[in-house]
């Protein structure tokens, strides 16, 4: 009967410490800690509630951060994110303007969706680790980075990369479902979108992309290649454009035959010197519509009608424009075999100054500088002159 005691005895004990550690090793799992050893990302924490602790020691308690959808960390003097890997719910973030932060590792944060890193000046961003499910991603920063893989990225829609002064080249091609490209004030010089079918926005001006395809684009509304190296460009596969800027690049050919020029409500071609035919759908609609072309640039439709703009060197030699520099009057001297129809003075900007039917141009109100005389012929030919005038 003692022994029986004895034996109920003991299994209560066990069963009470048992009891004892079970709440205990809650008690742990509950106290689970996440570093943070950057003062200044874990103060943010404090200010914004995260960090239910409320003391600045180095560490927060990872149940406060693991559930937390968004964050927001702009202008915080952050220079460590360490800890940024215990966010696993994190869907949002933003880390703007934190000139110190040069590393942020975000490999395990697989439900990232939204990225924000504006104004980072020196920012060192591993996209290809980020999580596939990131859709936004606008990533601004002059760290020495020359070349940009994004990596695997099925689902982005979005993608800034501007101001990235060194980035030279990017790799977009594992995107399909890109919408968005926006890198301008970059140096990239080759730009390659033609696994981006669904593309509707490209922002690209001020890079020094010298060629590029845009037949497999056709989706594309928006375009601003302006200030590049671009002799030709093609846009006769691109029926949804809405808004065209090539201004500033070398074209010596621009094609816009897609059949919905009716489409486009901005277009600018102008500062492309040796630009001197226009494909277009309908001359007299460009004509009439589309204002923003260089003196010597015409809307044409056909080669035919391109080659009879050209004038003839012969004819050249036989229009004598003088005195040049001038200083009030300028005199057009004309013993070529064609008639002319009227003269135009121009700006190096495309704007029209002067425009008479005479042989005579007062040039009298203008101020000391370069322009263009741009003698119309009635056969529709026209000549290019630069003027001085002191």
């Amino acid at each position: 009967m003692m022994v029986h005691k004895n034996n109920e005895q003991f299994i209560k004990q066990v069963t009470k410490l048992i009891k004892i550690l079970i709440i205990a090793n809650i008690g742990f799992l509950q106290a689970q800690y996440t570093a943070i050893p950057d003062a200044n990302f874990e103060q943010e924490l404090i200010n914004q509630g995260i960090d239910s602790e409320n003391i600045l020691d180095g560490q927060v308690l990872t149940s406060d951060i693991d559930t937390i959808t968004n964050l927001s960390i702009i202008s915080t003097s952050i220079s460590d994110m360490t800890g940024i890997q215990d966010f696993s719910a994190l869907t949002h973030l933003k880390v703007g303007n934190n000139i110190n932060l040069t590393d942020l590792d975000l490999s395990n944060n697989t439900a990232l969706t939204y990225l924000e890193c504006g104004d980072n000046c020196s920012l060192y961003l591993n996209i290809e680790s980020i999580t596939t499910n990131l859709e936004h991603l606008e990533y601004n920063s002059n760290a020495p980075i020359t070349h940009l893989d994004i990596g695997d990225k099925p689902n982005l829609t979005y993608l800034s990369c501007a101001d990235s002064y060194v980035l030279s080249s990017i790799d977009i091609s594992q995107c399909p479902n890109l919408e968005l490209l926006e890198c301008f004030m970059c140096s990239i010089a080759d730009l390659d979108v033609s696994h981006n079918p669904n593309l509707q926005v490209i922002n690209v001006e001020s890079n020094n992309i010298s060629q590029i395809d845009l037949s497999s684009n056709t989706n594309l509304v928006f375009l601003d290649i302006s200030s590049n190296n671009l002799e030709t460009l093609n846009l006769d596969q691109n029926t949804a454009l809405r808004i065209l800027n090539c201004a500033v690049n070398s074209l010596t050919s621009l094609h816009i035959q897609n059949n919905a020029n009716g489409l486009i409500t901005d277009f600018d071609a102008t500062n492309n010197p040796n630009l001197q035919c226009i494909y277009v759908d309908d001359k007299a609609y460009s004509d009439a519509n589309w204002t923003n072309i260089d003196a010597q640039s015409h809307f044409v439709e056909t080669e035919t009608e391109c080659e009879n703009l050209t004038v003839n060197e012969s004819d050249i030699n036989d229009v004598l424009v003088y005195p040049n520099p001038v200083t009030n009057i300028l005199f057009v001297d004309n013993n070529s075999t064609m008639n002319i129809e009227n003269l135009c003075i121009y700006s190096l900007l495309g704007q029209e100054l002067v425009r008479t039917e005479n042989v005579e141009v007062d040039m009298s109100d203008l101020t000391t500088g370069t322009y263009l005389l741009k003698i119309n012929f009635i056969n529709g030919k026209s000549l290019i002159k630069t003027i001085q005038k002191e």
